[in-house]
């Protein structure tokens, strides 16, 4: 991408950023996952009377 920046090609320079996003969404939506599904089993493991005790930060702040 550098280089098609510097040697002033305008196409492929957005050609390669158009690439260096799309990856870069790709890389972002698989942790992303991972996350949610770690949220997931971490809370269907815990008891149900202790479910409510989960707050979100701007819940917390809001009581």
């Amino acid at each position: 991408m550098v280089d098609a920046i510097s040697s002033r090609d305008a196409r492929a320079a957005r050609r390669k950023a158009a690439e260096h996003i799309n990856k870069a969404i790709k890389r972002s939506a698989s942790l992303v996952m991972g996350a949610i599904r770690f949220g997931e089993a971490v809370f269907e493991a815990a008891p149900k009377c202790d479910r409510s005790s989960f707050r979100f930060s701007s819940d917390a702040q809001r009581a």
